[in-house]
């Protein structure tokens, strides 16, 4: 008898422990796929977080190269007019790119200093504060004391538009960023340039920053 029921015991433990095994592989298989599927939307949302970044660095990239094309400055963050023709530009292209930019009036474009100054710290890496605004820019742009902010005077852009060309990291934690400036009517280049980005000094004190990099520097590429 005892023979007999050794092997229907040694069937059932071994059913059993099949089973178990079974259910321990399905826990590990889920375990491991939940964490693989994990692991890939974190590299999904990086990913996404950085061309996000480098999409809103072309508000400032695209400025810079306009003012440079129009003014005929070189990118110098310690000269005040060029500095306002980048800020000037950025600010009255990409004004819904806040919602703390608005309409006076007059109908003319209202930023609050602190608004003007998250944007200047996207063009500029060696940026400290705001300087005067020379008087060539007025009466298209000046400040307001009594709103603590700048009033522009809404314009068109023409018939140009940016666009990046090639973004590569460094080993500084920025990006070398190849952009041009286009003829929409034939997408022909008006120039292009290389820029180094930096990652911004003030993001971390800004809430939702729109600008995680900052320009470090431009060169015009023939």
């Amino acid at each position: 008898a005892a023979t007999a029921e050794s092997p229907e015991n040694g069937r059932t433990e071994t059913a059993e422990d099949s089973q178990a095994e079974t259910a321990e592989d399905s826990q590990t298989e889920t375990a491991e796929d939940s964490q693989t599927e994990t692991t890939e939307g974190l590299d999904d949302a990086a990913e996404n977080t950085g061309e996000k970044a480098l999409e809103n660095m072309l508000m400032a990239m695209d400025a810079l190269m306009m003012s440079a094309v129009e003014t005929g400055l070189a990118y110098d963050p310690a000269d005040p007019e060029f500095f306002w023709a980048a800020l000037y530009r950025e600010l009255n292209i990409y004004s819904s790119a806040s919602s703390l930019i608005s309409f006076n009036e007059s109908g003319e474009i209202q930023v609050p200093r602190q608004t003007a100054q998250e944007f200047a710290t996207g063009l500029f890496a060696d940026y400290s504060d705001l300087p005067e605004i020379p008087d060539v820019f007025s009466p298209s742009l000046r400040y307001d004391e009594s709103w603590d902010a700048y009033q522009l005077s809404p314009g068109d852009r023409g018939l140009s538009a940016p666009e990046i060309l090639s973004a590569s990291e460094t080993t500084d934690g920025g990006y070398d960023v190849t952009a041009r400036l286009y003829d929409v009517t034939d997408s022909s280049d008006i120039c292009v340039y290389r820029f180094h980005l930096v990652s911004n000094a003030y993001a971390d004190g800004i809430t939702d920053p729109l600008f995680l990099y900052s320009v470090e520097s431009m060169s015009l590429q023939e």
